[in-house]
């Protein structure tokens, strides 16, 4: 079986060729959220969102990089309402295989995944080309066919279902790490059992939410829900404790600090 005989098949398997072009809801979905923002070309604050009625099916969509006619996106997925988990997963299931086999008989093993990054290309102001970028390597266009429809008119024919809220958030630092402005304890040196304040101050470039966590050798580092602050408790090990604190923002990009607390004899 040649190719063109195998990508047949595959297009068959997964019923592609029995939808209309304008009733592919996948890439009908694709190209109506990505395409029909009103500010294509003015993308300045940080953080833009557009509502549609229906269910959330694409979480994000955030701009990597930005050129004249070119953008580079990375999509995350989710399915927001149980009530459409199976049928849009299942659609949704169906196009990244159909993908991932088109992707390989034109030699591209690269495949398509939840999360890759796309290639946004304007030709103009209602027509995108989307390619799927791994390791800066394309690995092939998001349609069925050429891109030649008219993403307005494509909205019109839509189903409810399949119109979401997008949200749209430049990178105005692309790819930076967390920044921690301020990591330190009210006190250097403290007895076994007893504990201390942790000041911190930490933020992410555009404003996404952060995540701490901490290695401690000995004792233990836990939030007070009433003071809203952490604290570092000692345990039974004496002398210099190094407590070492990461901060993870939502892109799983991670920056570092430590601090040493001193550990003394209780009566001194």
């Amino acid at each position: 079986m040649d190719k063109e005989d195998r990508l047949q098949r595959i297009k068959e398997r997964h019923k592609f060729r029995e939808l209309p072009r304008e009733d592919k809801p996948l890439i009908a979905g694709f190209r109506f959220l990505l395409g029909d923002y009103p500010s294509l070309k003015q993308w300045t604050t940080r953080s833009n969102t557009v509502h549609f009625s229906g269910e959330p099916w694409v979480h994000r969509v955030v701009v990597l990089e930005k050129e004249e006619n070119k953008s580079i996106f990375k999509i995350d997925i989710f399915l927001a309402q149980k009530r459409s988990l199976d049928v849009h997963e299942a659609l949704f299931e169906s196009y990244l295989n159909y993908a991932h086999e088109y992707t390989r008989l034109r030699g591209e093993d690269y495949g398509i995944r939840l999360g890759d990054f796309c290639l946004l290309s304007k030709f103009n102001d209602n027509i995108l080309g989307v390619d799927f970028v791994r390791n800066n390597v394309a690995v092939g266009l998001v349609s069925y066919g050429q891109v030649d429809f008219d993403l307005v008119d494509l909205a019109k024919q839509m189903d409810e279902a399949l119109k979401a809220e997008l949200t749209l958030s430049v990178l105005e630092r692309s790819g930076k790490t967390p920044i921690i402005e301020k990591f330190s304890s009210s006190e250097e040196r403290i007895k076994p059992g007893e504990k201390t304040k942790l000041q911190i101050s930490a933020a992410d470039p555009i404003g996404e939410e952060l995540l701490y966590e901490f290695e401690v050798p000995s004792g233990s580092v836990n939030w007070d829900p009433k003071q809203q602050e952490y604290y570092y408790r000692a345990g039974g090990e004496l002398g210099i404790q190094t407590i070492i604190l990461h901060v993870i923002n939502e892109r799983n990009l991670l920056a570092s600090s430590q601090i040493q607390i001193m550990v003394i004899k209780a009566g001194r």
